[in-house]
């Protein structure tokens, strides 16, 4: 799975950083075009089923085991509906439940 996924650029001064990749300080250069879903699977199997399909749509992910959560960024260029027509799907058959937090295009 990838990681990564962000939804705001950041800009830090020399040093800003703690142990472990922390940032103590910063501020946001320009804000993502991107939308977010993240996504509960109720079957493991399908993950990497779906998530393997959006990344071949142009999405990129970022897996969370703790919770079983794929949080997907949906570059402004990728059709969104498209993306809702498969999830659907995938949420009809039971084999996942999603979320919208942020849709931008």
């Amino acid at each position: 799975m990838g990681y990564g996924v962000g939804f705001v650029a950041v800009r830090a001064p020399a040093g800003a950083f703690a142990a472990g990749g922390v940032v103590l300080k910063g501020g946001v250069v320009a804000r993502s075009q991107n939308s977010l879903i993240r996504i509960l699977f109720h079957e493991k199997e399908a993950l990497v089923r779906v998530d393997e399909w959006l990344k071949a749509q142009g999405c990129t992910t970022e897996y969370s085991g703790d919770f079983n959560l794929l949080a997907v960024s949906i570059p402004e260029r990728v059709n969104l509906a498209h993306i809702q027509e498969y999830l659907g799907s995938e949420e009809a058959s039971g084999t996942v439940g999603y979320e919208e937090p942020i849709l931008r295009h």
